[in-house]
Formats: structure tokens, sequence, C-alpha cells
């Protein structure tokens, strides 16, 4: 099988736990990455998906007291 070298940013457990897993379950990772990447992907759902999370990422910073100005400050800050 063909196999090239990729780099895949992940979070520090998650690369320690793959660093220390055993030869097999590396194997085993990778056929199910590769498989989960290959899968098709359906476009307007994940539009669907992400257009919900902002919503709900806009509710919740509206009821955390987040207002049009303070948004607009805290971006003009960085």
């Amino acid at each position: 099988m063909n196999t090239e070298t990729i780099e895949l940013e992940v979070d520090p457990e998650t690369a320690r736990r793959y660093r220390e897993a055993e030869t097999e379950e590396k194997a085993r990772l990778r056929w199910l990455f590769s498989l989960w990447m290959k899968r098709p992907v359906d476009h307007e759902r994940a539009a669907a998906e992400l257009r919900d999370a902002m919503r709900e990422t806009g509710r919740k910073a509206r009821e955390n007291g987040l207002t049009p100005e303070i948004l607009e400050e805290l971006l003009r800050e960085d």
C-alpha cells in the first residue's frame, strides 16, 4: 500500500497517548483515520450544522451579556 506522511496538530494529551500506543494500536488508528477522511461529505448538512453552531454561539454570547458594541470593542483591541 502506498502511504504518505502528514502532519496533524492535536492537543498534548492526544499526542502523548498516540506516542505511547502499541504499534498495532497505531496501525488501527491510522486505518480508522483513513476511512474517516474518505467518507462522503454531505456539504448541505455540514453547512446547516455550521449555521446551527453559529446561531447557538451567538445565543449563548447574548445570554452572557455580549452586545454588538462590546464585540466591536474586543475586535478593535487585537
